[in-house]
């Protein structure tokens, strides 16, 4: 393996994918291999059939591996909102007497800090600050170099469910790597696609991928609290099924048609064509129940921002990214009148390849090229 390469496997909701890939020009990436399985995917924190998430791993390992010709030892696993839990704690360490904070101390902060925590079944993977704090309350983005007599920090951990760690670890260890690191999708996201003057005040992201959802509320470096859903693109196709008739393979096509800002679509229709078969379906009933099936996780999203101990208000940017809904015309636009919030689509920052459901993997895939490098 390349010293400047890193080897990831994102763990989506409808295909898993493996990679290998290194820095590229202007913080771009060079992809050297990569493969992506479809499998059944997972609800309510569990996989639908165990054994297809395994062979879908199994295959795309497999897969990289003969591409690269060479074994993998080292892995970073994305691991999805629905398999964590963010936990939130102030903390605070005094010196004997001022002094230039170094690595040390702030690895030490968040080792007390993360001592708090003991969630059963739960283990922090990630660990990242919201914001530091000096002699005098002083908050600051990053204390090393700084002198102070204490060092404070509002401190957020990623823990991961021991479930998901279980099952892939059988797989995985099964395939002879034996260093695997598991990282939170969301703070991979957060780190990747935010800017840092972005995350200077609250900020959501929500990831809406093909069967579930991940919103998360984010400040500074850190995610202050996440919530995931059972609802993805896949959900518009289902409800798409039930209310034409149609097949799989028709409303997934139809869904892709969809556009919400079109105004008066009473008397429009939808052409899906498939090996040259065309079916029409009338625009504005495809319309009201893409929207019906978007409103159920708005709903959602507001009770998730109402609930929310953070101070959100209407000047609060959410950020959409993901496969499920991003590429539907007016569903972003939909969601922000239904919420009342300002509301754009974000991608990956990399020509060519900068869509919506790629964020997850090269989020994943610049965190550990980072962390290879510090290393």
């Amino acid at each position: 393996m390349l010293k400047e390469s890193a080897v990831i496997l994102d763990i989506g909701s409808s295909e898993v994918t493996a990679l290998i890939g290194e820095r590229g020009v202007n913080n771009t990436f060079l992809v050297r291999v990569s493969c992506e399985i479809p499998y059944d995917g997972f609800a309510e924190g569990e996989f639908f059939d165990e054994q297809n998430f395994k062979q879908a791993v199994r295959e795309a390992i497999g897969y990289i591996s003969n591409g690269f010709r060479k074994n993998v030892k080292k892995l970073y696993v994305g691991v999805p909102g629905a398999f964590t839990r963010i936990e939130d704690r102030k903390y605070k360490i005094a010196f004997n007497k001022k002094k230039k904070i170094n690595s040390k101390d702030i690895n030490e902060l968040f080792d007390y800090g993360g001592e708090m925590i003991n969630i059963p079944n739960y283990k922090i993977i990630n660990r990242s600050a919201i914001y530091y704090a000096l002699d005098n309350n002083r908050k600051i983005r990053s204390p090393e170099g700084k002198y102070s007599s204490m060092l404070g920090g509002y401190l957020s951990y990623a823990l991961l469910d021991n479930y998901f760690s279980e099952k892939t670890g059988d797989i995985l260890n099964s395939l002879g790597i034996k260093d695997t690191i598991y990282v939170s999708e969301s703070i991979a996201e957060v780190k990747y696609l935010l800017k840092k003057e972005e995350r200077e005040n609250f900020v959501i992201l929500c990831d809406i991928g093909y069967i579930t959802t991940t919103v998360s509320v984010i400040l500074g470096d850190g995610v202050l609290s996440s919530e995931s859903y059972d609802f993805g693109g896949g959900y518009i196709s289902a409800a798409l099924m039930k209310k034409f008739g149609a097949e799989f393979t028709y409303a997934e096509e139809l869904k892709k048609k969809i556009n919400l800002s079109c105004g008066d679509a009473t008397s429009a229709v939808y052409k899906v064509e498939i090996k040259s078969e065309v079916k029409e379906y009338p625009a504005g009933e495809t319309n009201l129940t893409a929207t019906e099936a978007l409103d159920t996780l708005a709903e959602s999203l507001d009770k998730f921002i109402t609930q929310s101990k953070f101070n959100i208000t209407d000047s609060t940017k959410l950020y959409i990214t993901g496969g499920g809904v991003s590429y539907m015309r007016g569903a972003a636009e939909h969601l922000a009148g239904r919420l009342g919030l300002s509301t754009e689509i974000i991608a990956p920052d990399i020509p060519d390849c900068g869509k919506p459901e790629k964020s997850s993997v090269y989020s994943l895939l610049n965190y550990a090229l980072k962390e290879n490098k510090n290393e």
